[in-house]
Formats: C-alpha cells, structure tokens, sequence
C-alpha cells in the first residue's frame, strides 16, 4: 500500500468514516450508453455508523480482475471485462462464454476500494474551493458557457456539502490533506 493511500486510510480510521456499497450492472448504470464497459455501485459514506452521503461510483475496465487475467488476448479480455461489469462478479473465460470464476455461487462480489472512494470524493469537493462555475472551469478546463461543465459542478458542490455536513469542516480538510498525493 502507497504512503498516501495508508495516510487516507488512517484518516478514514480517525473519523470513523466506512464505505458501503451496492453493485449496479453496467446495463442499468449511467454508463450504459458507453462504448466501455464499466464497474458501477452505488455508494454511501457512513461516519460511526450513519449515513453521510449516497452517491454513484464507477471504476473504468482496467479496474475488473479479467483486465489483467487477459492481457494480449483483447477478445477474451473484453467478453469477461463486459461479463464483470454486467453481473459484479469475477468471471473465466471458456470456450463456450464466460462463466462465474470461483466455486460457484460462493465467488465474492466486486466492490470498490474505500481508499479510492473516499478519496474521489474528497477531489470532488475541490468545487468548494471554486466560489463560481466561471472559477471551477478555468481551474478543471470546462469552457465557461458549457451546461455539461456546469452539472458536473453542481454535482462535485452537492458531494462536497454533504461530505462537510457528515464529516465536519475539520473532519472533510483531514480527508482531503491525508489523500494528498494519491
């Protein structure tokens, strides 16, 4: 484990954060129309036990167990990435097509990395360092008149209000100089 991924994790052990989450299959997912296959939950951030804030969280191809497990073989790599990315579960490829990896029904479900989570959300809550759209766009590279750029600030604003509200002003600045350098 990194020195910044520790420092995030101790911070996160600090303030009591956790991370939940639910698979949603990349069918039913904001991501559906993409070419990609992605892995998608939904997550909710709990301090000692209550809920903070429920959000989407998706984690791109690389991140499914058959990326790795194929590589130089990109048929057999895609069909078990887009298998993984449908069903939350590991899979193998066969001749055949793609089955769970694992004994059975007993293979774990996907879930994300709490680290990687907790530290996403804490770069979203840049947008409170941002006092406008106008400011958020020069710093993150949207063009000023963009409605796209504008949602995605509104949403990194609505994330970082909720962050500050569970976690507290001093609790959210911990997460934020603990994930420096992920």
């Amino acid at each position: 484990m990194s020195d910044a991924k520790e420092k995030l994790a101790a911070a996160m052990a600090d303030l009591g954060v956790t991370v939940q989450s639910v698979f949603v299959p990349w069918s039913e997912s904001r991501h559906k129309g993409e070419r990609a296959p992605s892995l998608n939950w939904l997550v909710t951030v709990q301090r000692h036990g209550r809920d903070v804030l429920t959000t989407q969280y998706s984690a791109g191809m690389a991140h499914c167990p058959g990326y790795t497990r194929y590589t130089g073989q990109r048929h057999e790599q895609h069909t078990v990435c887009q298998w993984e990315c449908e069903h939350g579960y590991a899979g193998h490829y066969q001749s055949c097509g793609v089955t769970r990896r694992g004994s059975g029904t007993k293979s774990p479900r996907l879930t994300p990395d709490s680290v990687s989570v907790l530290w996403s959300l804490s770069q979203d809550a840049a947008a409170l360092d941002c006092p406008s759209y106008e400011e958020f766009a020069t710093e993150f590279g949207y063009d000023e008149d963009s409605r796209h750029g504008e949602a995605v600030y509104r949403a990194c604003l609505e994330i970082a209000l909720k962050l500050r509200a569970g976690l507290g002003e001093a609790g959210l600045a911990q997460l934020r100089d603990a994930g420096e350098g992920y």
